[in-house]
């Protein structure tokens, strides 16, 4: 299962910081959960995870991810106006409970 948020307006943001958390344990067969940024460049082309969370096998657990101007060079990019936050769950019957997904921006 897949799924990605409404679109989100980077324009005053230099930095950005994704993280995920997982309160409860997780149940299923080989559970899963990927979470990533997405950008648009200015002609509408979305750019798959261009920053990604380790993936979650289990919970519970917590991952975070970080990337913009201010970061080491790994993570060092220049946010594009437009972004939004994707995630795929895996597995035979997954459920992940207490999950939360936060992306904050400076």
């Amino acid at each position: 299962m897949t799924g990605a948020s409404t679109n989100i307006d980077l324009m005053s943001v230099t930095d950005v910081w994704l993280s995920v958390s997982i309160t409860g344990t997780s149940t299923g067969t080989s559970p899963t959960l990927t979470v990533g940024l997405d950008v648009r460049d200015p002609d509408g082309n979305w750019f798959p995870s261009v920053l990604a969370a380790t993936e979650l096998t289990a919970g519970p657990g917590r991952v975070s991810a970080c990337a913009g101007l201010h970061m080491p060079s790994a993570a060092a990019m220049v946010l594009p106006r437009w972004a939004r936050v994707t995630w795929t769950i895996g597995g035979t019957n997954p459920v992940f409970p207490g999950a939360s997904i936060c992306l904050v921006g400076r």
